[in-house]
């Protein structure tokens, strides 16, 4: 893994993770395979996250956050009327 600042780091691994539990589901991801697929160190994981269960929620806040953006996107966009805009999502 190139050098990354603390945030792409931890960015890095939150990506690495969702693909994983896009594949695996989140209990049948390890956190040995979490690690190795990111390439980061042990201690680089428990630096940004306690447990895994705290990766966990730090994947659903970073999810529903995008999420949020891209429909606030969306219904701020002046196209169509609310419902046409929603339907098109």
């Amino acid at each position: 893994m190139n050098k990354h600042t603390e945030h792409d780091t931890r960015e890095h691994l939150l990506a690495t993770g969702e693909q994983l539990c896009l594949q695996r589901g989140f209990t049948g991801m390890g956190l040995s395979e979490l690690l190795k697929t990111a390439e980061v160190p042990k201690g680089s994981f428990y630096h940004y996250f306690r447990s895994k269960e705290a990766f966990g929620v730090a994947m659903l806040e970073r999810h529903y956050a995008a999420y949020h953006q891209r429909l606030t996107e969306l219904l701020q966009s002046g196209e169509g009327n609310y419902r046409d805009r929603i339907l098109a999502y």
